[in-house]
């Protein structure tokens, strides 16, 4: 017979230490745990796979009728294996090495329907950085919905920010013209820094932060 959940709660209780457990037992934990993560004592493991499942469409079910400003997707790098182990059940985590996304489902990470992402044909800069930032930390919903294209909306949106970017500062230097860089070059690096935050702050205003 399958423990009950209050039965495995209290045999987590008396099991201290992971050499404790039987050999089987092991094998099943070293295989469910993510690479590079030590094995430990977890309620999960000591479930069936049909007991396991259920609890993660259960634990699904009550992430969609979360609030939107109630979801966070966690860069794993940002947070330590404490912090991590400590978020409670329903926690986002991205694992940046391989751009998998994970659910934690009781006390066990596991791998969420958006495994990967596809990765754009060059690296994200400043803007595409900042844009999946403040998606998967203040939208996250949404960068779920993108799924695997999100980094690839991240690079669209990075482009038109930096043509934008470019064309501001055009007009703003023909509207606000810099002192002669060789007369007055201290002068026309505090201009042009002036110039630059302007510009920058519409950009980011207006489309790296702009609402999905």
């Amino acid at each position: 017979m399958p423990y009950t959940r209050q039965e495995m709660e209290e045999i987590l209780k008396r099991i201290r230490n992971v050499d404790e457990l039987p050999e089987a037992l092991m094998a099943r934990m070293k295989k469910s745990m993510p690479d590079g993560e030590p094995v430990r004592i977890t309620v999960a493991n000591f479930m069936t796979d049909e007991e396991l499942l259920a609890e993660e469409d259960r634990v699904r079910e009550e992430m969609e009728t979360k609030e939107d400003d109630e979801l966070t997707i966690w860069l794993e790098e940002e947070v330590t294996f404490e912090e991590k182990d400590e978020m409670p059940e329903g926690s986002l985590v991205r694992d940046d090495k391989n751009a998998g996304l994970y659910l934690k489902v009781l006390d066990l990470w596991m791998p969420y329907k958006v495994s990967r992402l596809k990765q754009p044909s060059e690296p994200l800069g400043k803007y595409g950085r900042m844009r999946r930032k403040f998606l998967e930390k203040h939208r996250a919903r949404q960068a779920l919905e993108w799924g695997e294209d999100l980094l690839i909306h991240c690079k669209e949106l990075e482009d038109e920010a930096r043509e934008m970017k470019h064309s501001l500062m055009e007009r703003l230097e023909e509207r606000d013209p810099p002192p002669s860089r060789d007369d007055d070059p201290m002068g026309w690096v505090q201009h042009m820094n002036s110039l630059d935050m302007q510009a920058e702050e519409i950009v980011t205003r207006t489309l790296v932060y702009a609402e999905p």
